[in-house]
């Protein structure tokens, strides 16, 4: 929440006669000088920054941007969350017309996500089948990862670091680099596993 207001406030302060009312609203409150100056200075925030963020997957596969002051990644949809979370571990890139071999791990990665505990895949089964057969499919679900992330990073240049991006009938991949990574999922890690040892 303090996060939240911090970063209201420093956008708000791009308005010179908004920034001079908080400024007067400040002095009324009990802060130092030093605390009244961070509030103000769009410089202490990390999401208008150039620097990347570390991003953190949980076991639980809630997606955290801990550098940026702990920022929660929200994608609507588990077919674009399942999307996005089979790209970032494999960072070398998936063409889409490569993505029905990884049919099987899309699967095992949505059924995981949901929130029914699918026991026999066959929900999984299908709703990964019907984002594959779809021409639009993919799309769509790059779209909902595009917004989740847009929410938190301002910053264009930073921002295409953490989407899938990339030619369309070449490899797309998330281009972070790899020790900004942080994997705690146990299923994640065991794919990435499976990959290295089939490699």
């Amino acid at each position: 929440m303090e996060n939240a207001i911090r970063r209201i406030i420093r956008y708000m302060i791009e308005d010179s006669e908004i920034k001079s009312l908080i400024e007067q609203e400040l002095e009324n409150i009990d802060l130092s000088e030093e605390e009244k100056q961070f509030l103000l200075s769009k410089e202490n925030d990390p999401v208008l920054n150039r620097s990347l963020s570390r991003i953190y997957i949980t076991d639980s596969f809630r997606i955290f941007l801990p550098d940026y002051g702990n920022a929660e990644i929200i994608i609507k949809g588990l077919q674009a969350k399942t999307v996005y979370l089979l790209y970032l571990i494999h960072h070398k890139g998936i063409a889409n017309a490569e993505l029905s071999l990884y049919r099987d791990q899309m699967i095992k990665i949505y059924s995981h996500l949901s929130p029914y505990k699918i026991k026999d895949d066959i929900r999984a089964c299908d709703m990964i089948d019907g984002l594959l057969s779809r021409a639009e499919g993919i799309y769509e679900a790059n779209n909902k990862i595009k917004a989740a992330f847009r929410k938190v990073i301002k910053n264009q240049e930073i921002l295409n670091k953490y989407i899938i991006d990339g030619q369309r009938k070449n490899k797309r991949k998330i281009s972070l680099p790899r020790h900004l990574i942080d994997i705690e999922n146990h299923l994640l890690l065991e794919i990435i596993k499976e990959g290295l040892s089939n490699s």
